[in-house]
């Protein structure tokens, strides 16, 4: 499939926005912004909907386009068929909750597919680990894919969707949602078993070999998306872990400097968005006096910067980790990835996530994309795409999907966040953090 995303010749259609120096978007613009994002979300939902096997486990990624080319990533039948994230199937209990709010499901329906797919994960998931889950299950039976790995930051996400679901739904849902919660060992991930009893910070995971658990080499010893870890961590009123987790446990330095702009470090764009979309952490700082969204904020603005220092198309931003032509690999704005870098991919649902950060690029990428059909696919933007080959990815992903069905929330209407901020556990978490 050729598309020609940003032609050498001036396209003969109206374009869909107006140059100007304001960095917003005027009311006409928001409205018709609106009316797309209404649409985008009613197809993130439906992902949802159509890859919840009858477990209740979501499926890691499905195809949403046909394209035949050799260079495309293919994933095996049995991957799309039978693979199930824990993740996504956290992001997809809260699709379950703005199902309802869409009117694409009855309340009733909508609660009993939560506590099913509650109970599926308290029957076969982590009763083994302490509560920890595998990152990838097989869909029908739970049990791990083979060669997946107990994952922190994936248990992690299943247990935001679970605490927002049972917030929404209420009843038995909170109480499945809050047991899960309970049987997490923190403890057990923060200190690798208690084989090295003082340190503060968590680990990614651990496989098991003969039964022995190894615990993954590398620690969320600074900032990513692995801050969502000790936030809901301090949650915890069991196996409590110290506060120095969160303000002394990772490393804070602002590596990433692009003129007055500094942020921790050229990191692809999902490790910003991935804990805005559960934690409402705007015009908030925690108790070392970090604002988090101001962060975010500026890793866009350097973003946009490197990719019109880097030969990338006009308004094109979107570096993170996404499918490319050799597979699944991770993009960022750094000298570390310029190898990478040269294929020039970019995920939309990335920048779409960024619209409650940064709104004016980010809806007038959304025009080019509109007006060349890039948003016509059967689950919204397709996962990743080179505005220059014009090579485009098949496969829409669980997490991608919704982690920005969260961040078009954010910009809507909030929702998750006034859930999110009335959940004790959360609340909890971000007080012992110092952000209220």
């Amino acid at each position: 499939m050729r598309i020609n995303f940003y032609p050498a010749t001036k396209p003969q259609v109206q374009p869909l926005y107006k140059a100007s120096l304001t960095t917003t978007i005027s009311a006409s613009e928001r409205k018709l912004l609106n009316i797309w994002l209404n649409d985008w979300e009613k197809k993130g939902i439906q992902y949802f909907l159509d890859n919840r096997h009858k477990s209740g486990l979501i499926l890691d990624r499905a195809k949403q386009v046909d394209i035949s080319t050799d260079h495309l990533d293919r994933p095996t039948i049995d991957r799309i068929n039978n693979m199930a994230s824990i993740a996504a199937t956290g992001y997809g209990l809260v699709a379950l909750v703005l199902a309802v709010e869409h009117k694409m499901l009855s309340l009733q329906n909508a609660k009993s597919l939560s506590l099913q797919t509650l109970q599926t994960v308290a029957d076969n998931i982590t009763p083994q680990q302490r509560g920890w889950m595998y990152h990838f299950v097989r869909a029908d039976s739970g049990k791990p894919y083979p060669g997946s790995e107990v994952s922190s930051v994936d248990t992690v996400l299943f247990l935001l969707g679970a605490l927002i679901a049972g917030e929404y739904f209420g009843g038995e849902i909170k109480q499945q949602a809050k047991r899960l919660f309970d049987q997490v060992d923190f403890q057990m991930m923060l200190t690798n078993d208690n084989h090295a009893p003082h340190k503060q910070m968590f680990s990614h995971g651990f496989s098991l070999k003969n039964g022995h658990r190894r615990f993954i080499k590398p620690n969320w010893d600074s900032y990513s998306e692995g801050i969502i870890i000790p936030l809901i961590a301090l949650g915890a009123t069991h196996n409590k872990i110290n506060d120095t987790v969160w303000h002394t446990g990772w490393d804070r330095t602002k590596k990433w400097q692009d003129g007055q702009l500094k942020t921790f470090a050229p990191l692809p764009l999902f490790t910003y968005f991935f804990p805005l979309g559960f934690f409402n952490l705007k015009d908030r700082k925690d108790s070392q006096g970090e604002n988090f969204w101001q962060e975010a904020q500026n890793a866009v603005k350097m973003q946009l910067a490197y990719c019109r220092e880097h030969g990338y198309p006009e308004d094109s931003f979107g570096l993170t980790a996404c499918d490319g032509p050799s597979g699944y690999t991770v993009y960022a704005p750094s000298t570390t990835y310029q190898g990478k870098n040269r294929d020039k991919i970019i995920s939309p649902p990335a920048i779409l996530s960024c619209l409650p950060l940064n709104e004016k690029p980010v809806f007038q990428w959304l025009c080019k994309a509109k007006q060349i059909n890039l948003d016509k696919y059967k689950y919204g933007l397709p996962g990743a795409y080179d505005p220059k080959s014009e090579w485009i990815s098949s496969d829409a992903v669980g997490i991608d999907v919704g982690s920005t069905l969260l961040m078009i929330d954010a910009y809507r209407r909030g929702l998750v966040y006034k859930l999110s901020d009335q959940n004790e556990v959360i609340k909890r978490g971000l007080h012992r953090a110092g952000f209220f």
